[in-house]
């Protein structure tokens, strides 16, 4: 986790901010992946941007409860540097006390909460559906 994000949960973590960005020190691919996200929610059901490496691979725009979702990542978008930087734009994160009407005192400005992120070949998605893609 490299900035933008929230000290870990027992459930996972929140991003914190318009930008959360992770890097993953993995080997050059030799085929088109799939990034695997669980336990994937927006706060507020705001609109989500998911960039890798410099592009955007897909766009959330009213993902509200904790989903399992599969993005579709092609090799040349992979291998444009490495380590592969990957990027959750949240412009309209807000904060539970903003959202809650005052009911929740967190102040932090929320965007993502995430689990598990994986990065792995097609062939071996798991059962992992999402009709969306």
């Amino acid at each position: 986790m490299i900035q933008g994000w929230s000290t870990p949960e027992s459930w996972g973590v929140w991003s914190v901010g318009a930008k959360a960005v992770l890097k993953l020190l993995a080997p050059q691919p030799n085929e088109d992946m799939v990034l695997e996200l669980c336990d994937f929610r927006a706060f507020a059901k705001q609109p989500v941007d998911v960039v890798v490496n410099g592009e955007a691979v897909y766009h959330f725009s009213n993902l509200d409860s904790a989903e399992s979702v599969s993005i579709p990542v092609t090799k040349a978008i992979l291998t444009r540097k490495s380590p592969i930087t990957i990027e959750f734009l949240t412009p309209q994160s807000t904060t539970p006390l903003s959202a809650s009407h005052g009911i929740n005192p967190d102040p932090r400005l929320l965007g993502i909460g995430l689990h598990t992120l994986a990065l792995m070949p097609k062939e071996e998605e798991p059962h992992l559906n999402d009709s969306r893609l």
